[in-house]
């Protein structure tokens, strides 16, 4: 009897055993489906691209004494001591981060559902400056990108490490709105809060932004506040914002340049017919042309002559809106203002649309959608910029940022102090108010 009971003890033990190896078999699989081989030749793939078309490895060097190009040995050394996909994923993540640019990365999960996400909306609204990469929307959903991105999305730690980096501001703009509006004086002043440009806010926002627009359109003062935006679409701000209160005929002329490698020609190619979405947009043309004839400015970079192939002359005509703003508008920015709010900021400055209060911003714009590139092996996909925006004395606005018309660390209450001062009032305390006007409203707005 009882040597029945050990065989039987024995046996269940080879079976938990078994289904053990099983199952660790079945997550060696899951995470081990990459040779060395394959992911040395990933990381070359990769290296290659960006030395052939990454504008900024020149700004790079000068502004923080680094040379990512230089490190292709320990990259790959560090590649060879990865033990699985998911290591891999990950020291290839770190790798790229190093170049600290928040349009260059590898997508983790969370953005690479965000991105087709969007891509999906841009297809919806006709907004074809996201779509300007040929073939953008087969490279996201090719095979390989879609099951490396599935494996990724069931590792907690890779759960976890999205989630520590992901979209705290975006939990906090879906909880609070993307947009804040507020009378602080009536028929005088207005104030406007946008947290993001993102595409998927553009029309849930635009029925309450263009309401708050026919309201102030005699208003002599408007704040328009985009601190922490870090972007989305162009059209967002040219629909919502300009386009509808626009109140006179601006032209804006920017130049910007690429490198030309291989991976980035597909998108000279396309942007020469390539067209912003916006109804508001009298007349737009953009040309290509080789680098040699580029206008002489001061203070192009040193490596412009010799790295880059290409520069595109974009010309812009916005025409006045249904509901022109005749006022003044101070628009609020930042150090976390980004990518498209930052292409804003640069319309608004350049055209005398507004006065720009607060610090300088940190670029990102001023260029066109970052191109996405699929690593042939393991499918992981790499957002880099690949064209660099130039101010009008030649210099990168990736280099030198956007300066405001006034510097301010506290720009609301600059604005709403310069704004007092025209209406006369000049922040001083009436007989009627028991505490300053001034403070009043900052305590209800950053209350909000």
């Amino acid at each position: 009897m009882k040597k029945l009971f050990f065989l039987k003890c024995l046996l269940l033990l080879l079976l938990i055993s078994y289904g053990l190896s099983v199952v660790q078999a079945e997550e060696q699989a899951l995470y081990d489906s990459l040779s060395l081989e394959q992911k040395l030749a990933d990381f070359n793939y990769l290296y290659q691209g960006l030395a052939e078309n990454y504008p900024y490895f020149g700004v790079l060097q000068r502004e923080r004494d680094y040379d990512w190009l230089a490190d292709k040995e320990e990259f790959e050394e560090i590649i060879k001591r990865t033990k699985n996909d998911i290591e891999f994923y990950q020291v290839f993540k770190g790798i790229i981060d190093r170049i600290n640019d928040k349009h260059t990365h590898v997508l983790s999960p969370s953005f690479y559902n965000y991105v087709k996400h969007v891509f999906d909306i841009a297809i919806k609204e006709h907004d074809y400056d996201q779509l300007l990469q040929p073939g953008i929307i087969d490279l996201l959903k090719n095979e390989k990108s879609e099951e490396i991105y599935s494996r990724l999305a069931t590792d907690d730690q890779t759960i976890k490490s999205d989630n520590l980096n992901g979209s705290a501001q975006s939990g906090k703009n879906r909880k609070q709105g993307n947009i804040r509006t507020k009378i602080i004086e009536e028929n005088k002043i207005a104030y406007v809060k946008i947290r993001s440009f993102s595409l998927g806010y553009q029309k849930k926002d635009r029925g309450q932004l263009i309401d708050f627009w026919k309201k102030i359109g005699h208003y002599p003062y408007l704040i328009i506040d985009i601190r922490g935006n870090g972007g989305g679409s162009d059209t967002y701000w040219l629909n919502n914002i300009v386009g509808p209160i626009n109140n006179q005929e601006r032209e804006l002329i920017s130049y910007s340049v690429y490198k030309g490698g291989n991976y980035s020609r597909q998108l000279i190619e396309t942007e020469k017919g390539g067209e912003l979405s916006s109804p508001f947009i009298k007349a737009q043309k953009t040309s290509w042309h080789p680098i040699d004839y580029l206008p002489p400015k001061e203070n192009y970079p040193p490596e412009l002559k010799k790295e880059f192939k290409y520069f595109n002359k974009a010309e812009y005509i916005i025409g006045p809106g249904p509901f022109p703003f005749e006022g003044q508008i101070y628009l609020l920015i930042d150090d976390r203002v980004y990518s498209a709010a930052d292409n804003f900021c640069i319309f608004a400055k350049t055209t005398n649309w507004a006065t720009l209060v607060g610090e300088s911003t940190t670029d990102g714009g001023s260029g066109s959608t970052p191109l996405i590139m699929a690593l042939p092996n393991s499918g992981l996909l790499v957002r880099f910029s690949a064209r660099a925006g130039l101010k009008a004395d030649g210099s990168m606005y990736e280099e030198f940022h956007l300066r405001p018309n006034i510097v301010s660390n506290n720009p609301l209450e600059k604005a709403l102090k310069m704004i007092y001062f025209k209406l006369g009032k000049d922040n001083k305390v009436t007989d009627s108010l028991s505490v300053d006007p001034l403070e009043e409203v900052l305590n209800i707005i950053n209350n909000q």
